[in-house]
């Protein structure tokens, strides 16, 4: 036994100690240096002064306690391969300090390392003990480091592949430190981080990682209480960084290409005013995330929100760090994928210049600014109530059993598609060169405007409704059902068309100012009110139910047919000479400027004209026609096989016109055809009489058929009859008194008898030419 008190050991030889070697604090005098080589198998106790300029190694099965002072000189080597305990004393390393198996620093112990410590196994800085890695200091740590105390880095701190390092006190790294993780570091204490600290594998926060200068994750890094990320301040997330807790960024947080942050249920990410979190990476949101800076999504970059986002002004900020300069905003040059709810405040700025989708059930709410330079993708609910442009090039889809709603403006540059429900309660404007393509349902909702300057395609459901505006200053092409319960002002220059299979019903007003088309296979149903001061034209089927003002060029080279009030006013122009047309009149038509006719009208109503109407085409129907005069130059064809028309005017039955009369049996009007006209008759000998007989109808000889009642003179006659008819007028009486009546007489042939050989070849080939028809035409 070695006892020291008082005295100097000096060993400049080699020591070999398996018994116990004790120095003495008594006088602080007790010292023990080793110059050369000291193996202890047994005890060593330093209560004085133990200096090591040599080699000292404690083998397995030995102990070192110092309980004052061991000093490891530079260039010295202190090896422990058993127990090596400092209580309450200091342990200073200038050399090398190699721990090969169990290394305490107890209680009021202070361990300070300014040169090389390697901790092969274990060390623990225990409560109430300090370990301080000095500026010229390496700790590396290849096995288990147990920080319970205070543990200050001011050099650089390793904690080695499969490593690991548990803190459960305090663990400083300091300005201008490096704390390197390439195993695990578990910190469940304080873990305040003022220098550089890196992370290549497993760092976990159980307690409050306060980062102040360089944190850089290039693995994992998972927080499960607090990480706060200072101002002026870096977290460089290069690989896994996993909020379980609570994050708040007031610095940089930039999570890298291929890396990913994620916030998990009921976590809470906040990136308060001076913050930036950049996200080139993927940033996966399945709690709250709280933006009041810059969220910044990149190209290449990933956002995923399965939880609630919100990006929030400033004057929600309580922080107590000064006046906030950033507005918080979200820029997303990536990706964005919100499957929760996404809240963009009022003076807050949503821009995307990549992609960002709205997900199914997901919520997206607009009180301030979006800017879409990109792709955005709405399959939920998305609310506008500020302000959202679609930009030039960029697309906005509202895909199938999504929902759109607009209380605000909605101004599209771009395209906008509509698959869902796009519901516009505010200002919707389509510029200039832009698309609004609606394949769902776009409903314009009381007091909603709706303008197009570009190019506006229906191809599923459009109603504007009651006190709802529709102006259209650009293309608006309807292949879908177009429904006007408002105002629809198709103005100068706009062109409005009605596409085969598309039906535009107005029970509204629609003001026509350009061009209205209803082409081949579409249908327009009025039962509002319809002006038109430009052109009109119908090549499908124009139903007018209400009242229908013409001032312009009405072209009808389809079907037109009036059960409501025509008027074609003084400056109105009515043209019905396309082959195909079909004009149905079974309403009042007030014709009070210039109908130009050479085809077929069908007469089923009122027709009035304060002047002259000339027919070129055919007149069909069992309406009434009001003019003046009307000149029939074309076909005349009472009822709809048979009627009676009627006719408040002077006829003429002009040279080339031809008069057709139906027979199918004896009631006047009702089983053959005939006119009422309450003025003259003038039949010019150019005119041609045809009849044709219905379902095997045959007269027998004698029997009288009146082709008109005419109020006014009778002049003139047919030059040719068909055969076996004789023509004559005769005075009427009784109901009929003062008409007279134009009345044909057959004079050939009974009910039952067969035709002569001629006239029965004739209605043999009418019958192989018209592919067995029911009728026969004689003329």
């Amino acid at each position: 036994m070695y006892i020291t008190q008082g005295k100097t050991l000096f060993s400049d030889y080699r020591l070999d100690n398996s018994g116990t070697i004790t120095t003495s604090d008594l006088g602080w005098t007790g010292r023990l240096e080793n110059r050369a080589d000291l193996y202890n198998t047994g005890k060593i106790n330093n209560g004085g002064m133990l200096t090591n300029s040599g080699r000292l190694f404690n083998m397995f099965g030995g102990t070192l306690t110092s309980s004052y002072s061991l000093d490891n000189k530079s260039h010295a080597e202190l090896q422990n391969d058993g127990t090596l305990t400092i209580l309450g004393g200091i342990l200073s390393n200038n050399g090398t300090l190699n721990n090969l198996n169990t290394l305490n620093n107890e209680s009021g112990g202070t361990l300070t390392n300014a040169g090389q410590l390697l901790n092969r196994d274990v060390l623990n800085n225990k409560s109430g003990a300090t370990l301080n890695n000095s500026s010229r200091g390496e700790l590396v740590n290849f096995s288990e480091l147990s920080n319970a105390g205070t543990l200050n880095n001011d050099g650089t701190l390793t904690n080695t592949r499969n490593a690991i390092l548990t803190s459960k006190g305090t663990l400083n790294n300091n300005s201008d430190a490096l704390l390197t993780n390439q195993g695990t570091l578990n910190n469940s204490g304080t873990l305040t981080n003022q220098g550089t600290l890196n992370n290549s594998y497993m760092l976990t926060n159980e307690g409050t990682l306060t980062n102040q200068g360089t944190l850089k994750n290039s693995h994992t890094l998972t927080n499960a209480h607090q990480l706060i990320n200072y101002t002026n301040s870096e977290l460089q997330n290069d690989g896994m960084l996993y909020n379980n807790a609570k994050l708040s960024n007031n610095g940089w947080l930039d999570t890298s290409i291929g890396a990913s942050l994620t916030n998990s249920a009921n976590a809470k990410i906040t990136n308060a005013g001076y913050g930036t979190l950049s996200i080139s990476g993927i940033l996966t949101n399945e709690g709250s995330l709280k933006n009041g800076g810059t969220l910044m999504i990149n190209r290449n970059g990933t956002l995923t929100n399965n939880g609630v986002i919100t990006n929030t002004s400033w004057t929600d900020w309580d922080w107590g760090v000064g006046s906030i300069q950033h507005k918080g905003k979200i820029i997303n040059e990536g990706l964005l994928d919100n499957n929760g709810r996404l809240i963009n405040n009022t003076s807050r700025q949503l821009t995307n210049i990549g992609t960002l989708n709205n997900n199914n059930e997901a919520e997206l709410t607009n009180r301030g600014d979006i800017n879409n330079e990109g792709v955005l993708n709405n399959y939920g609910q998305l609310t506008n109530e500020g302000s959202l442009h679609n930009k030039t090039g960029a697309t906005l889809n509202n895909n199938n059993d999504a929902q759109l709603t607009n209380r605000g403006d909605i101004n599209n540059d771009g395209k906008l598609n509509n698959y869902g429900q796009l519901t516009n309660e505010g200002t919707l404007h389509n510029k200039t060169g832009a698309t609004l393509t609606n394949n769902g349902t776009l409903d314009n909702n009381l007091d909603g405007t709706l303008s197009n300057d570009g190019t506006l395609t229906n191809n599923g459901t459009l109603d504007n409704n009651s006190d709802g505006t529709l102006s259209n200053d650009g293309k608006l092409n309807n292949y879908g059902q177009l429904t006007n319960d408002g105002t629809l002002n198709n103005n100068v220059y706009g062109q409005l068309t009605i596409e085969s299979g598309g039906t535009l019903t107005n029970t509204g007003t629609l003001n026509n100012d350009y061009l209205l088309g209803n082409w081949s296979g579409g249908t327009l149903i009025n039962t509002g009110t319809l002006n038109t001061t430009e052109r009109l034209t119908n090549v499908g089927t124009l139903t007018n139910e209400g009242t229908l003002n013409n001032k312009g060029w009405m072209n009808n080279a389809g079907t037109l047919v009036n059960n409501g009030t025509l008027k074609n006013h003084s400056e109105g122009i009515l043209s019905l000479t396309h082959p195909s047309t079909k004009t149905v009149l079974g309403g009042q038509v007030i014709n009070d400027g210039l109908i130009i006719n050479e085809l077929n009208i069908i007469s089923t109503g009122n027709y009035e004209s304060s002047g002259t109407i000339e027919f070129t085409g055919e007149l069909s129907g069992s309406g009434v026609v009001e003019a003046d005069l009307v000149q029939i130059s074309g076909t005349l064809n009472a009822g709809n096989s048979p009627g009676l028309m009627t006719f408040n005017s002077d006829v003429a039955w002009m040279d080339g016109s031809t008069i057709m009369m139906e027979l199918a049996g004896y009631d006047r009007g009702v089983s053959y055809d005939s006119f009422d006209i309450s003025g003259s008759l003038s039949i010019d000998a150019g005119a041609m009489l045809s009849i044709d007989f219905l379902d095997s109808f045959l007269p027998t000889a004698g029997d009288v058929f009146d082709l008109a009642y005419v109020m006014g003179d009778i002049s003139g006659s047919f030059s040719s009859l068909p055969d076996h008819w004789f023509m004559s007028v005769v005075g009427l009486d009784g109901e009929w008194n003062g008409y007279s009546a134009v009345r044909l007489t057959y004079e050939y042939g009974d009910r039952t008898g067969v035709p002569e050989p001629d006239l029965f070849l004739l209605f043999g080939f009418g019958l192989f030419g018209l592919g067995m028809m029911r009728r026969r035409k004689w003329s």
